[in-house]
């Protein structure tokens, strides 16, 4: 598909078919009306930001490794994004572990 693209040597994710690199509102209109087109009322591109780090720490990934894969150089946005899930990873680790078992 990106090779049939007029703008296809661009580097952006992102492309129009016509007018190149879409800009962050026009990738934040297209996200949202997907999302409503899906059933989906809250969606924006963050979430998708936030659903990878989740699913990145939960899988066992490395922190630093994360950091890496998404372009943060500060730990801190690496916690902002995996905050709003850090309780279910937790449980699940414990879950996992059985440190009651082991007593």
């Amino acid at each position: 598909m990106r090779a049939a693209n007029t703008p296809a040597n661009q580097e952006a994710l992102w492309l129009g078919k016509t007018r190149g690199v879409l800009s962050d509102s026009a990738v934040q209109l297209m996200v949202r009306r997907r999302g409503r087109e899906a059933g989906i009322e809250h969606v924006h591109p963050h979430l998708f930001r936030h659903a990878a780090a989740h699913y990145w720490l939960a899988a066992g990934g490395q922190e630093s490794d994360l950091m890496s894969q998404m372009g943060w150089s500060s730990p801190q946005l690496m916690r902002r994004y995996a905050r709003s899930t850090r309780a279910e990873r937790a449980h699940a680790a414990h879950k996992r572990l059985s440190l009651g078992d082991q007593l």
